[in-house]
Parts: C-alpha cells; sequence; structure tokens
C-alpha cells in the first residue's frame, strides 16, 4: 500500500525511532503495568495498531497475549519482522485488519497525528475490528486544548479527556475511564480505555486456572477453592503445612493462623501464609505491609516472584490497583526469565489479567501455599 505523509515521515527516520524508542527498556514501567494488564484482561487476540517497531506487540506476546502489529510504515514494519521474527506484523491500517476479531485494539501513540476532523472516521475503523466487548486502550498526549504541537517527527495534536471521550462514545464505544500522569521531562500523558457493549452488557471474565490436584483458582476472585478434597488431601499428604493450607482455603483462618503458628519455625512460606491469613480476615493493609517485608528480605532470590505475586493480590485486595499491577507484572516478567512452569504463568496472567478490568476481587482473598 502507498504510505502518506505521516507513514511516510516516520519511515524516513525509522531506524532512529527504532534506536532510541524501540525497546521496552525505553518504555515507562508505568506504561508496561497498563498495557500489560489491559492486554490479558481481553481475553483473546489482541492488535498492536500503528506499532512501529514492534516492541510492544512482541512485549505482549511474550506474556501470553494473542497479539499481532499492523503499521503503515514499510520501514518500520521490515525492523519489527527482523527484530521479532516470531511475531505477526503487516504494512497496513486498520482498513487492512479482518473485521470483528480482536479482543482488543492498542492505540498507543499511533492516532495522534490524526487530524481532529478526522479521528471519528479512524475511530470508527478501529470499532469495526472489536468483536462484541472488545476493547480498546489508546496512549495519547493529554492537554487543556484540543490543539497541534511541533512533534518530533510530523505534527501531533493534544487532547483533552473530555474531548476524546465524546469521540469514542460517537463511534459507539463505551468510555470505562480515562488517565492523565505527568513524567519528568515529559508532555503530560493520557490514556483511555473502552469497551464496545456487548448485548447491552459490558463485563469479561478472566480465565479460571485449574490447579493440581483437586483445587481451581476462580477468575472472578482469585480465590483458591478445592474441587476435590481427597484428591486435594493425597496431593498435599507430604507438605507439613497441608492442614493449614485447607484449613485457610476452606475459610477457617483462625484455625489456619494457630496452626502456623505452630510450625516448627516461621519460613518463608509460613510467613507469607500468614499474611495471606491478614487478606482473608478481611486485613489487607497488614497484609501488604508483612508481604512488602519479606520482599525486602528475598529480592533476586527463588522467592522474589511468589512473593510479589502474593503482594500483588494483597495490593488488588486493598484497592490499590495502580500497585497491584506492578507488582503482578514484575512477578509474571520474573516467572518467564526463570522459565517457570505452565501453572505458575498461568497464574500471573491470571491476576495481572483481573487488574486490567479497573477493579480488584469483591472480596479480600486469595490463594496460598502450594502456588499462588
Amino acid at each position: 500500500m502507498p504510505e502518506n505523509a505521516v507513514s511516510g515521515a516516520y519511515s524516513r527516520r525509522a531506524h532512529e525511532y527504532a534506536e532510541a524508542l524501540g525497546r521496552i527498556s525505553a518504555t515507562a514501567p508505568a506504561d508496561r503495568d497498563t498495557i500489560a494488564a489491559w492486554a490479558l484482561a481481553c481475553g483473546g487476540p489482541v492488535v498492536d495498531l500503528g506499532c512501529g517497531p514492534g516492541h510492544w506487540t512482541a512485549y505482549l506476546d511474550a506474556l501470553g497475549a494473542k497479539a499481532s502489529g499492523v503499521d503503515p510504515s514499510q520501514a518500520l514494519i521490515g525492523i519489527a519482522r527482523a527484530e521479532h521474527p516470531n511475531v505477526g506484523f503487516a504494512v497496513g491500517t486498520a482498513a487492512d485488519v479482518p473485521p470483528g476479531g480482536a479482543a482488543g485494539v492498542l492505540a498507543w501513540y499511533s492516532l495522534i497525528h490524526v487530524p481532529p476532523e478526522r479521528l471519528g472516521e479512524e475511530l470508527a475503523a478501529v470499532r469495526r475490528l472489536l468483536r462484541p466487548g472488545g476493547r480498546l486502550l489508546a496512549g495519547f498526549f493529554a492537554g487543556d486544548a484540543v490543539a497541534p504541537f511541533d512533534h518530533a517527527v510530523t505534527t501531533a495534536w493534544t487532547w483533552t479527556p473530555e474531548w476524546i471521550t465524546e469521540r469514542l462514545e460517537e463511534a459507539g464505544l463505551i468510555v470505562e475511564q480515562v488517565r492523565r500522569r505527568q513524567d519528568p521531562g515529559a508532555r503530560e500523558h493520557g490514556e483511555v480505555w473502552a469497551v464496545l457493549p456487548s448485548g447491552g452488557t459490558v463485563g469479561r471474565r478472566v480465565t479460571d486456572v485449574i490447579g493440581v490436584p483437586g483445587w481451581v483458582l476462580s477468575g472472578e476472585s482469585l480465590a483458591p477453592a478445592i474441587t476435590d478434597l481427597p484428591a486435594f488431601r493425597a496431593g498435599l499428604q507430604e507438605d507439613p503445612l497441608a492442614g493449614a493450607i485447607e484449613a485457610l482455603w476452606t475459610g477457617r483462618v483462625a484455625e489456619a493462623r494457630v496452626l502456623l503458628h505452630g510450625a516448627a519455625q516461621p519460613s518463608v512460606r509460613t510467613r507469607a501464609l500468614l499474611a495471606d491469613c491478614d487478606r482473608r480476615s478481611g486485613d489487607a493493609g497488614a497484609a501488604v505491609s508483612a508481604l512488602r517485608s519479606l520482599l525486602a528480605e528475598h529480592e533476586e532470590d527463588r522467592w522474589e516472584p511468589v512473593l510479589r505475586q502474593h503482594l500483588g493480590k494483597a495490593l488488588l485486595a486493598a484497592g490499590e490497583v495502580d500497585a497491584a499491577r506492578r507488582e503482578l507484572r514484575l512477578a509474571l516478567e520474573a516467572r518467564l526469565e526463570a522459565g517457570a512452569d505452565a501453572g505458575l504463568l498461568a497464574s500471573s496472567r491470571q491476576a495481572l489479567a483481573r487488574t486490567g478490568l479497573g477493579f480488584g476481587p469483591r472480596t479480600p482473598t486469595g490463594p496460598a501455599g502450594t502456588g499462588d
């Protein structure tokens, strides 16, 4: 397809752009938290629209999201394919992507060059890609007015939260939230989360994770539920903490505390389980404090991803969603780097996806003990 003025400008500076910005290490950790949680919450294929050199697409693919990238700049797509050969990339725009198949569309600073009078048609093209219940996450330059400015590559626009909300609603999407952030030395960042209605209701269920043996992690509450007690007991018969774990997972928190305090010594595992007792009894603040202390003692050892996972869930129970996203994203990245087994990766993806829905579990409960 022929390049337009914007994609041509990016193609001329493709290698310079990729060298400066085309690595995940060059992105803001807060953006990684947000994008990872959002993509995993989509629960299906995600299109990275205006993917540039493909770093976000590859990042999401590595985390387990089914991500593909599209960009009108042939030079940038060439770089993306060379840098990330196992990820799918295509030259094109939203009009070139098959309609109705995306559970999510990421437009991370890829609509900023669209003149305001044309943004409506661009958003209509994005809407066309989404399946019912599909989600859009867009990053943009926030401002107090809709106004052009001299971007490093070509003219871009700032948007106000009110203005972009109106444009998305005109395109048939429901805006869930608009957030702004000011990072040192940068223009003000904005992000907007929106969803295509599905049958009059908007909702998404995070997938349950099957534990072994005899239990499951609920995608709704992130809490463990024992589904086959004999199998569960048989699987933990060699575990000295089996009784405490069973008591905790069946809601007998006081009994679990007694058993844990009676353990031979206060190991990392027993201390993490005691923090989970705090969380299940409704004292998420105490759980967060205890787990932060534990993490400070065990950063960069084998316990770090486990403790970050528990801390993330405690923060989520405490309503600290942004902090929870950070811990859960770091736990997942550490597990991927360590080559953790599929069950642990599924647990991390499940919890991180839950934060992408914008709220935590309905009750302050969560898994413990044999895994997460």
